[in-house]
């Protein structure tokens, strides 16, 4: 059977809509350009980190990460 807490869907609901997939965001643990691929069960998402040198033309995907230590990527920073 399937259970629901609705406190941990609605902390998920948050997250989602703090953190759209369609922007990209910096990790402030490492200063890298990241797009959000999922949030997990525990709350942590799941995201595709750039390389922090070559870019998007290789990167890695990280889970377990803090929703907190990302923030709204600004190409000037």
């Amino acid at each position: 059977t399937l259970t629901l807490n609705l406190s941990d869907a609605q902390a998920k609901r948050a997250i989602a809509e703090r953190l759209p997939p369609w922007l990209a965001y910096r990790l402030t643990t490492t200063g890298q350009v990241c797009r959000v691929l999922a949030i997990s069960e525990d709350g942590t998402v799941r995201i595709y980190a750039e390389h922090p040198v070559l870019g998007g033309i290789t990167g890695t995907g990280v889970f377990g990460v803090d929703p907190a230590t990302l923030v709204p990527w600004n190409p000037q920073n």
